[in-house]
């Protein structure tokens, strides 16, 4: 009798956060772009598998053999998947901070902007500043890693805060001034620039107080700080368990790999490794309990292979078009 209460209440939670205001401008956010990134990916599977030296397709078919140009083919895929990888977290700031204002019924296309160019403040490279100060030359002017899909959340975080602050801000200054006539009429130059001279201040500060801490900018400071957190979780398991769910949880939210998981279990592998050579079994291994054989095994999400699963489950038991239509395309980049 539990399971359908619980089935419920999941049910009733879903219905409350798809009414929610927020959830509604995220979601069509990401509806706005999702054939963007999938065009992206698009390419990028023409790209890495069929162009690239390493790439399966690539070596199984030979391409380099018989494709002539194909020093040109590659740097063409290249330049076009940068184009949408490059900047995908910009357009979700806009796209965010567009379809919030709108739900305020304020000025959307403005708000929209405002919130991408609240990002790029964000991120800008400040050494690439001082550099210039200093005659070298070179230097991006924006900390490009988090334009693309590592920036995701910071883009919904930023479009839904300035989405907010700009919408109330002009609704704010606009009856502000019909209620002092004698300051005269605001123009709609002034609408615009007072709350968008508020944003670009205030990202700016924020910006510039983060780069004394890190030049990665908000992200580059999130993933400083947990990896310097979970340096090494050893072989306890309820330790492994928390890190690996730590990590997963910022994958979901869009922060690509914070916690860098990488050779923590190099010891304790090599440890069981020669204890496995040198008496001809793993059993009774000293560390029985690492990160790869408790986490990765049981703990982080599959990649590739969770994708297809969840595939294969749209294709099974959801009746839902869109749904269905979704998983048909990307089945293709899975592969």
């Amino acid at each position: 009798m539990k399971q359908p209460h619980l089935l419920r209440g999941l049910w009733q939670l879903n219905q409350r956060l798809s009414q929610w205001r927020t959830m509604q401008a995220i979601t069509a956010a990401l509806r706005l772009v999702y054939p963007f990134v999938l065009v992206m990916t698009f390419i990028d599977v023409i790209g890495q598998g069929f162009l690239m030296k390493t790439g399966f397709f690539y070596q199984i078919y030979h391409i380099g053999r018989w494709l002539p140009g194909i020093t040109i083919w590659q740097q063409g895929f290249t330049a076009l998947g940068l184009v949408i990888n490059g900047v995908v977290a910009v357009m979700i700031a806009f796209a965010t901070g567009y379809y919030l204002a709108r739900s305020y019924h304020g000025d959307a296309l403005t708000v929209g902007i405002m919130s991408a160019l609240a990002f790029l403040t964000l991120n800008l490279n400040y050494g690439a500043l001082g550099a210039a100060h200093a005659g070298v030359s070179g230097v991006p002017p924006f900390v490009t890693t988090n334009l693309g899909p590592q920036g995701i959340f910071l883009a919904i975080v930023i479009g839904l805060t300035v989405g907010w602050l700009a919408s109330h801000l002009m609704r704010g200054l606009a009856t502000w001034y019909l209620r002092h006539p004698r300051l005269g009429q605001l123009g709609w130059t002034g609408r615009i620039a007072i709350p968008l001279m508020s944003v670009l201040i205030m990202n700016g500060a924020i910006g510039l107080g983060l780069s004394w801490l890190n030049h990665g900018g908000l992200n580059g400071l999130v993933y400083q700080g947990l990896s310097n957190l979970v340096t090494n979780p050893g072989h306890r398991g309820l330790v492994i368990l928390a890190v690996t769910a730590l990590n997963n949880l910022f994958w979901w939210l869009g922060l690509i790999g914070p916690v860098s998981l990488a050779g923590n279990s190099a010891v304790t592998s090599l440890q069981n490794l020669a204890y496995a050579v040198q008496h001809g079994s793993g059993w009774g291994a000293p560390n029985p309990i690492t990160l790869h054989t408790l986490g990765d095994a049981y703990a982080n999400f599959g990649g590739a292979g969770m994708t297809l699963a969840l595939v294969i489950a749209i294709w099974i038991g959801s009746k839902q078009v869109s749904y269905r239509r979704i998983a048909n395309q990307t089945f293709y980049r899975i592969w």
